[in-house]
């Protein structure tokens, strides 16, 4: 079993009050999925999905009480670079 503590945590503000955060799917990897509290489950369910134009690609993950993760948004001196959807789960490269 992998070492949480090894993984990279990036708390996101949410105006819902939930515990929201960016979780590391393997260390070094770039590779994150959003967690969210179990209080606030609801955050991730009815959360937005905005396609690029091409209607391929995604371009932001709106969760309830935000924040709006788009293309490009900030986390101090890393920006989403891609969201993607692999086995189900949508996942965000950060570098």
């Amino acid at each position: 079993m992998m070492e949480l503590s090894n993984l990279e945590k990036i708390i996101l503000p949410n105006r819902d009050k939930a515990s929201l955060y960016f979780l590391e799917t393997d260390p070094g990897s770039g590779l994150f999925r959003l967690v969210c509290d179990k209080n606030h489950k609801y955050v991730l369910d009815y959360a937005c999905i905005t396609m690029c134009e091409d209607n391929q690609n995604i371009y932001a993950f709106d969760p309830s009480g935000g924040p709006f993760l788009n293309l490009g948004y900030k986390l101090g001196d890393k920006e989403i670079k891609a969201i993607l959807e692999l086995d189900g789960e949508i996942v965000f490269m950060i570098r």
